[in-house]
């Protein structure tokens, strides 16, 4: 009889063995399904934290071409005035000089007018390299702008996937954890089940 009361207790000591085990494995799937969900906060604001700083870079960058294009608009207008300079300053010595030689007449016109025309073409060269280069500066600039919004977006996206990953990852966890618990349930009532079936068959 001894012997009946050992396999009863040894049937329901290994469901309560296996019981007790499900719950801590179960338990400790709870605890990963909350790691993921941190895990995949951290990863978001990560990647929140990183598309600012790039976002941040293309707008420091977006500043120093506004800079330069302004720079280089006030430095063309500075050149240009002093041409103006030169070519009033040239036109009115190679005047001069003519008026002290006593040469006068058309042939003097032209070359006059030839030189004038000479520095009136350098000058336009001067303005439409000065205005290319704002150009490009401006450009540059609006270039800037559009990387630094579309580093705030991919952030915002590579954030929302992080999210969803650790809330996927989360569930999944969570349902293991609710299986293996339903589970060890299950193995309880059964080896009770086991051990009285086992304790009816000896009583009979």
């Amino acid at each position: 009889m001894s012997w009946v009361v050992t396999a009863v207790a040894t049937t329901v000591v290994s469901g309560l063995v296996s019981f007790r085990g499900a719950q801590v494995q179960a338990q400790a799937q709870k605890q990963q399904a909350k790691q993921a969900e941190l895990l995949a906060a951290n990863r978001a604001q990560i990647e929140r934290n990183n598309a600012m700083g790039r976002a941040q870079d293309e707008q420091f960058q977006s500043g120093v071409a506004d800079f330069n294009k302004q720079e280089a608009l006030i430095e063309t207008n500075r050149q240009a005035d002093l041409a103006d300079k030169q070519i009033a300053a040239s036109l009115a010595s190679q005047q001069s000089k003519a008026g002290r030689a006593g040469l006068a007449g058309g042939s003097f016109e032209d070359i006059l007018n030839a030189e004038s025309l000479k520095l009136e073409q350098e000058e336009s060269q001067l303005l439409y390299k000065g205005g290319q280069q704002a150009y490009e500066f401006s450009k540059s600039s609006e270039l800037g702008d559009l990387r630094g919004k579309r580093a705030i977006e991919m952030g915002q996206y590579s954030s929302a996937l992080a999210l969803a990953e650790g809330r996927y990852q989360s569930s999944n966890l969570k349902a293991q954890a609710r299986a293996t618990s339903i589970g060890g349930y299950a193995s309880l009532a059964g080896s009770f089940g086991s051990a009285a079936g086992q304790k009816a068959t000896f009583d009979s």
